[in-house]
């Protein structure tokens, strides 16, 4: 019976009817192609055993010159890091670590009650579950309230609550005369705010017949961090707020506000020449620009006002209404995305610095940290395409292969959260961004940069940093709290979990289409197999045909040849497993077939 082997092109193409696609991958789920053959992505298992608070929005790891490995993200509460094995909470001061010193008997308790209420005059305190840290209080009402608070309800402009880890004993009022304070940075949105209606918004934005939702305007963004690394140090920016240093070689300490700064930043990063550039900012009049650069002088980054002694500047960007981030790209070279356009800053050394001009437009950046970046070339997501620039902006490869499907399932109001990141490990990039169906990212495509083929499936994870040095894994941050390295080795499972996986091939021609064939065997040829595996192979006559014959096969490690009994014109298969261990790599696998004569 004569064997046929089977070869498909790697990718996924879901721009065309199953029938356009005839030969072609159609859809998957936790495959990747590596040197052209499918196989499963790694597993994943908790990096950090224990959950942190709130959804994390950006991350960035590295190693100090010393060797330390550190890994810091930000929620909408609260900076994180992780270094030597612990983690710890390093959100900086809005009012500084000294703290102030509040009016007498500031608490207020209630008989067996553990809220308290704080009275401090002009708190600045904008939302529930920003941290305040007390000291030098004595007992009142049975408890003594020293240490760090969660604030529960903003009250007034004047007071707040705070739940204590006890009933107070009673109703009383105290905690004396030496009461400080140290306020972290106020808590911000997890969500971005949108007016919603007919009429809001740019004219012709979303498409026409679609929700109200893809044509509403953007009023505020969720909270965000950028991060980015300084020597051995971090510069750390919350969005639309100041500017921070984190200073690796003192520990677990926190970062500390760069003086002289803008005080209102959208974007930090630093260039290859170690100048830290701040987009979207406080301009030099005091004013916020939200097109607007500035960097200090290189020597010293408390010296942000350009004179005849220094190299800072300021400059305004023309193309787009705000811009969004920006990284160093290659030595001498960085580039800069608004919303609308992309700019290429090249330094000179001059007496300006930096030349920047305007490289591309209609590909803006559609979220913060949509983008990542290669040796020399940039990756990054726009409103309704995937974009790279190594020299010229383009789309990339074969991209049309999953526009449609991307952006015909993408929840407009949210896609802000995008991210992007590098695996270095298989020469990929990712896009993680949120179905119609969901608030946060859930669904990814990747492109193997070695062939530009992509892939397609499903992930809750809202980022990503990768190492340095010695841990090249990507390591992603999921909705539940919870940190995990990816593409664990010689691990295909979800944390101890089965991580389903499959992989399906559109209908396809046999002998052109010209003659109705019996398939009566399957042909495995897996270079990895863990587990049983499941093949539903299905045969029919015409693209518009109801399957005609069909059957799932369990596929076993040992099996050599597996029977089946389907026929058609064409046939189609999905292959797939569900199990705890379930693994493949695909080789070169074929049909046993047998001809069953010409039809019409």
């Amino acid at each position: 019976m004569p064997f046929v082997p089977i070869e498909v092109p790697p990718g996924v193409v879901k721009s065309e009817s199953d029938y356009a696609a005839s030969g072609r991958w159609i859809d998957m789920d936790h495959v990747r192609f590596v040197r052209g053959k499918p196989q499963k992505i790694g597993g994943v298992q908790k990096f950090i055993e224990t959950a942190f608070l709130g959804t994390a929005r950006a991350a960035k790891a590295w190693a100090s010159y010393t060797g330390v490995q550190c890994l810091v993200w930000g929620t909408a509460c609260r900076l994180y890091i992780f270094r030597e094995g612990s983690v710890s909470t390093i959100t900086p001061y809005r009012i500084g670590a000294a703290g102030i010193t509040l009016g007498n008997n500031p608490f207020a308790t209630t008989n067996g009650s553990p809220i308290v209420t704080v009275t401090d005059s002009s708190h600045g305190i904008e939302a529930a579950g920003t941290t305040v840290t007390f000291s030098g209080a004595s007992a009142v009402g049975g408890i003594t309230i020293n240490g760090d608070y969660t604030v529960t309800q903003v009250v007034d402009v004047n007071t707040f609550t705070i739940t204590h880890g006890s009933n107070a004993s009673s109703t009383a009022t105290g905690g004396g005369a030496a009461v400080v304070a140290s306020y972290e940075l106020n808590c911000g949105d997890v969500d971005p705010t949108y007016l919603l209606g007919w009429g809001v918004g740019q004219w012709g934005v979303g498409y026409w017949g679609t929700d109200a939702s893809l044509a509403s305007a953007l009023i505020s963004e969720p909270t965000n961090w950028s991060m980015d690394v300084y020597g051995e140090d971090l510069i750390v920016n919350l969005s639309n707020d100041g500017i921070w240093h984190y200073d690796t070689s003192g520990g677990l300490v926190r970062p500390t506000v760069i003086t002289n700064a803008p005080t209102q930043v959208r974007y930090t990063f630093v260039t290859p020449e170690r100048y830290i550039f701040a987009l979207g900012c406080t301009t030099l009049t005091g004013g916020f620009d939200s097109m607007t650069v500035r960097w200090p002088d290189v020597e010293d980054f408390t010296d942000w006002t350009p004179s005849d002694t220094n190299t800072s500047n300021q400059r305004k960007l023309q193309g787009g209404t705000r811009l969004m981030a920006g990284t160093a790209l290659a030595e001498g070279i960085s580039v800069v995305w608004s919303d609308s356009s992309l700019f290429l800053f090249q330094f000179t050394g001059s007496g300006f610095v930096y030349d920047s001009r305007q490289v591309a437009t209609n590909c803006g950046l559609i979220g913060p940290h949509a983008w990542t970046k290669t040796s020399g070339t940039a990756f990054w997501m726009s409103a309704n395409s995937f974009w790279m620039y190594s020299g010229a902006a383009q789309p990339i490869p074969n991209v049309e292969d999953i526009k449609s499907f991307v952006f015909g399932d993408i929840n407009s109001e949210h896609l802000i959260k995008s991210f992007a990141f590098y695996n270095s490990v298989f020469n990929e990039v990712w896009f993680v961004y949120p179905s119609r169906a969901s608030t946060e990212p859930d669904l990814y495509v990747m492109v193997d940069l070695d062939d530009f083929s992509w892939s397609h499936g499903t992930w809750s994870r809202t980022a990503a940093a990768l190492y340095t040095v010695s841990e090249y894994r990507p390591i992603l941050f999921g909705t539940n709290g919870y940190v995990y390295v990816h593409d664990v080795k010689d691990n295909p499972d979800n944390d101890l979990a089965a991580l389903p996986f499959h992989i399906e091939l559109a209908p396809t021609d046999i002998d052109g289409g010209n003659r109705s064939v019996d398939i009566f065997g399957f042909v495995p040829d897996f270079q990895t197999q863990g587990g049983d595996l499941d093949l539903y192979i299905y045969g029919k006559d015409h693209p518009r045909d109801d399957v005609m014959m069909s059957e799932t096969l369990t596929i076993a490690p040992t099996d050599k040849l597996v029977d089946a009994r389907v026929a058609g014109r064409q046939f189609g298969m999905k292959l797939s497993g569900d199990t705890v261990g379930s693994d493949f790599r695909m080789g070169r696998w074929g049909l046993e077939i047998s001809g069953a004569g010409r039809k019409r």
